[in-house]
C-alpha cells in the first residue's frame, strides 16, 4: 500500500466542533462582578450587625486591623467622612476597646489608628471565615487560572481605586440639582 493510499484510508482525527457548554461574555463578567460587590456589601452589613457595630464603624475597624498603618485623616478620605465624623467614629471604637490612637512616627499633628488585640480578634472572627472559604475555593483552579483570577481582581481593584479618587476629588453634587 502506498503512502497516499494509507493516508486516504486512515480515519480522520477527531475534531471537536461543539461549542463549549458555556460561553462567558463580558456582560456575564460585569454582572458577576456587580453580584460579588453586592454580596460583599450584604456580608459586611450582616457581620457589622452580628458584632453590634454600625456598618461604617465595622468597615473602619476592618481597615484599621489591616497590616497597613492608617491615620484618621487617611481613613476619613478613604471612607468619605468629614474630620468631625472620623473623630466621633474613632472615639466610639476606642471607647469599645477596639482601637487605640498612637502618635504618628514622623508627623506630630497626626495619630495612627491601631486595632487593639480585641479589635484584631473581632476583625478576624468577622472576616476570617470568608477568607478561608475563598482560599478553599481557589484550590479548584490550576496555577494559570489563579494567575488570571489574580490579574482580573487586581485590575478590578485598580478600577475602583481610580474611580474613588476621581469621585473624592470632584466637588459634591448640588443638592438642588
Amino acid at each position: 500500500m502506498s503512502e497516499t493510499q494509507a493516508d486516504e484510508t486512515a480515519p480522520e482525527p477527531a475534531v471537536d466542533t461543539e461549542l463549549p457548554a458555556t460561553l462567558v461574555t463580558i456582560e456575564d463578567v460585569v454582572t458577576q462582578a456587580r453580584r460579588a460587590m453586592e454580596a460583599v456589601q450584604d456580608f459586611m452589613i450582616q457581620r457589622a450587625r452580628r458584632f453590634d457595630l454600625n456598618t461604617t464603624d465595622f468597615v473602619a475597624l476592618i481597615r484599621i486591623a489591616a497590616p497597613d498603618q492608617t491615620t484618621g485623616g487617611q481613613l476619613a478620605r478613604a471612607m468619605g467622612l468629614r474630620s468631625s465624623s472620623m473623630t466621633a467614629l474613632a472615639d466610639r471604637l476606642e471607647q469599645a476597646g477596639l482601637i487605640r490612637r498612637v502618635p504618628h512616627p514622623t508627623d506630630r499633628r497626626s495619630a495612627v489608628l491601631e486595632a487593639t488585640p480585641r479589635g484584631h480578634a473581632l476583625a478576624m472572627r468577622a472576616i476570617g471565615p470568608v477568607a478561608f472559604d475563598v482560599a478553599t475555593a481557589t484550590q479548584a483552579f490550576e496555577h494559570d487560572q489563579l494567575a488570571a483570577i489574580h490579574d482580573f481582581l487586581t485590575g478590578l481593584s485598580e478600577v475602583f481605586e481610580h474611580r474613588a479618587r476621581r469621585v473624592g476629588a470632584a466637588p459634591a453634587p448640588d443638592a438642588q440639582s
